[in-house]
């Protein structure tokens, strides 16, 4: 039912909490920490720094996923706190959309291509030139004696 990703990124995330308080771990509701025993992969390494934030972790996008999940719905102590998340959150959701319009364009793909065109370098090939053959050369004039009638 799960895919890889996932059972993967579950193990990252059982990995991560063994790292953390255990007042917050006791935030999240047993069932789901059971769910994610369950559907962790159980042969899949992790190794990382506890003493590193997790920004500086190689953890993957979809562990990364989960954890934000999980904080916002059970470790956060405020409204004020999740809803601190939430806007961030967001924010950064609006950058990552604003880069993906620039940088996927069609008016910047038009630009790009006038200006690779236009760089100021001479592009030269190489021309092989073919002498012909006295046989081929006569046959060529016999054709135009025929062309020009």
């Amino acid at each position: 039912m799960n895919s890889g990703k996932y059972c993967d990124a579950m193990a990252e995330m059982l990995y991560y909490f063994n790292g953390i308080d255990e007042s917050e771990i006791k935030r999240i509701p047993t069932r789901l920490m059971n769910y994610f025993k369950e559907n962790a992969t159980k042969d899949y390494v992790c190794d990382f720094d506890y003493n590193k934030p997790l920004k500086e972790l190689n953890l993957k996008d979809e562990t990364k996923a989960l954890i934000g999940m999980i904080y916002i719905n059970y470790i956060c102590d405020s409204k004020e706190q999740k809803q601190k998340v939430l806007s961030k959150l967001s924010e950064n959701e609006v950058k990552y959309q604003e880069e993906l319009r620039r940088k996927y364009s069609t008016e910047n793909l038009f630009k790009n291509r006038v200006k690779t065109l236009d760089d100021g370098v001479n592009n030269v090939a190489l021309v092989e030139y073919k002498e012909f053959k006295w046989y081929d050369r006569l046959i060529n004039k016999i054709k135009k004696l025929f062309r020009k009638n």
